[in-house]
């Protein structure tokens, strides 16, 4: 109930529950949307900007590594392209936290066949907003 309520607040823009002030979690609330709008719609263009300047990167066919925010939108966008997004589901959000973190649950397509993955992406307060930290598919 608890994590449905919280994908609930996330997508009405309701605060989430955690310790982060309310214009932290808002802004949290925004960086997760433009994910999940991208995501949705098989594209990085919502959320290249909202990477870290270095951010942990890990994508089945393509390992796992610590990339520039450049580096590393390219190398989502290649598997993107190749993987492109059937669904997408926000599954958790936890913002009790310095760095917070959603999990989701993703299905991919494309030659390789259709693939149910996870989805796990942490963030890190970068200036005056929240950016990527770490993204993975698994």
């Amino acid at each position: 109930a608890q994590t449905l309520q919280r994908r609930d607040n996330l997508r009405s823009g309701r605060t989430l529950s955690g310790a982060q002030s309310e214009q932290a979690q808002k802004a949290l609330g925004e960086a997760i949307r433009a994910i999940e709008s991208g995501l949705r719609t098989s594209s990085t263009n919502t959320f290249a900007d909202r990477l870290a300047p270095s951010t942990q990167v890990g994508l089945p066919g393509y390992g796992r590594g610590q990339y520039s925010a450049n580096q590393a939108i390219q190398i989502i966008a290649g598997f993107l392209k190749l993987r492109p997004v059937q669904s997408l589901e926000m599954e958790r959000v936890e913002s009790a936290f310095a760095a917070p973190y959603a999990f989701g649950t993703m299905v991919v397509g494309g030659s390789a066949g259709r693939d149910t993955l996870r989805l796990y992406v942490a963030f890190v307060k970068n200036e005056s907003r929240w950016a990527i930290s770490h993204f993975s598919l698994y």
